[in-house]
This record gives structure tokens, sequence and C-alpha cells, in this order.
């Protein structure tokens, strides 16, 4: 039954629940501290490094946090 639920979840734009939500946020506080910490505000003079250095930060933030809150409360 929770594969059907997957699946059915899956046709269309997912509804990100409570855990999603916080790890979104995560990655946003995340990222604002990288972007601060480099002290440039303006996206377009990233170098490619910090573009890649940014996105990692913010996957790895969200992934952190996603593994946080199931670890506790897993979504099956």
């Amino acid at each position: 039954m929770a594969c059907q639920h997957i699946a059915a979840r899956l046709k269309g734009m997912i509804k990100p629940n409570q855990h999603e939500i916080q790890a979104i946020d995560d990655a946003m506080l995340a990222s604002g501290s990288f972007i601060d910490a480099l002290n440039k505000t303006d996206l377009l003079s990233f170098t490619q490094a910090e573009y890649l250095a940014l996105i990692e930060v913010i996957v790895t933030a969200f992934q952190d946090s996603i593994r946080s809150a199931y670890r506790d409360d897993p979504p099956f």
C-alpha cells in the first residue's frame, strides 16, 4: 500500500511534507550563510567554483535535514 501511495504522489507536483519544508528552510539558511561568507551579493559575480560550492552547500544541507528528520519519523 505504501508503494502505491508513493506512485500516486509521483504523477504530478509533489506537495512537500513537513520534513521537506524544514529541509528547504535549512538549505536556504545554509546557502545564505555561504553567500554571506563570500561577501558577495551579486550572483553574476560568482565564479564557477563558487556556484558549484553553493550547490553543494544547498544539497548537503537539504539531505542532512531529511536524514535527521526521517531517522525518528520514517516516511512509511
